[in-house]
């Protein structure tokens, strides 16, 4: 396995945004053998990309480490929307479930009326 200077020096070579996607998710969230300015970048890069980073978290069922990034404040209200609406389309109905609740606890669903 490549060490960490490696693997950032790779994330910030590449013009690949999936292979800098994965690189950033691999260190942000393993942070040992980084420094923290390399974490500092992963982080940076991560939440400017926060709906493809949610959405690959999703898929893996990583709902750990999507929960790190919505109590680190990246994840607003529309990008949870747009996240369960990913859950839907790709039957991930714990993270749907999940998303749902952080949505009705932070953000209530305000746009909608239910008077009779």
């Amino acid at each position: 396995m490549e060490n960490g200077d490696a693997l950032y020096q790779k994330f910030m070579s590449s013009k690949q945004a999936p292979v800098r996607l994965e690189l950033a998710l691999s260190g942000f969230f393993q942070p040992d053998g980084y420094t923290d300015k390399q974490h500092r970048d992963f982080g940076d890069y991560l939440r400017l990309r926060i709906r493809p980073a949610a959405e690959a978290l999703i898929q893996r069922d990583a709902l750990d480490k999507l929960q790190v990034l919505e109590e680190l404040g990246w994840m607003d209200a529309s990008v949870i929307e747009n996240c369960m609406d990913y859950a839907i389309r790709n039957q991930k109905t714990q993270a749907f479930i999940w998303l749902l609740e952080r949505k009705t606890r932070k953000y209530g669903f305000h746009d909608r009326s239910f008077d009779l």
